[in-house]
């Protein structure tokens, strides 16, 4: 009898093996359709995301990670797009478009290509014509301090 169970209980782990999907060594994708990336994440990691499929339809990723963990493709792909994952708990995420771009890096002087410092960036106008191609007209303040 008991060994009829760990029979039983070694034929279920041995199903189980082959039909979870293993985590690659590498991850590649190139200019590749983000639902379609979505989907072989959820099938490799387990998880489901949440989004709208109209939003998402266009936008394209490339990804070239070894031994990825989702934590880090996420963070590449919000790298490449206008959209936030939104963690709600260990197997569902929430795929939000922002309504704002971040911008970070250094304004140098031209000459010298030292950080100016106490210098502002303000958005005066955004032409969005193509959502893919946005064009932006920005504002820089400087106030020389001695």
């Amino acid at each position: 009898m008991i060994r009829g169970v760990f029979i039983l209980i070694g034929v279920f782990f041995s199903f189980h093996g082959v039909f979870a999907q293993k985590v690659p060594e590498v991850l590649k994708f190139t200019d590749e359709n983000l639902i379609t990336v979505l989907t072989k994440l959820e099938e490799v990691y387990k998880v489901k995301f949440s989004y709208n499929p109209e939003k998402l339809k266009n936008e394209t990723v490339s990804l070239n990670l070894k031994q990825p963990k989702l934590p880090q493709i996420l963070v590449d792909l919000q790298r490449q797009l206008h959209f936030n994952f939104k963690k709600i708990d260990e197997r569902y995420y929430v795929v939000k478009h922002l309504n704002k771009v971040y911008v970070c890096g250094y304004l140098k002087e031209e000459l010298h290509q030292k950080p100016i410092v106490g210098a502002r960036i303000s958005n005066i106008q955004k032409d969005i014509k193509n959502h893919n191609k946005c064009q932006w007209l920005l504002s820089i303040k400087w106030c020389k301090y001695k």
